[in-house]
């Protein structure tokens, strides 16, 4: 319980420092995936 309430307490900071709402959130946090995935992608199957 302790790591889930320090979680929700540091996405409440984030998202309180960036301005944005819950529904901002979660396209911040799908582009990141976006992200992500395509870096990985980029790394381990083209080279």
């Amino acid at each position: 319980m302790k790591f889930i309430d320090s979680h929700e307490s540091m996405i409440a900071w984030w998202q309180e420092l960036l301005g944005i709402s819950d529904y901002g959130l979660i396209w911040l946090t799908f582009l990141k995936g976006l992200a992500t995935g395509y870096l990985l992608c980029w790394f381990f199957v083209l080279t």
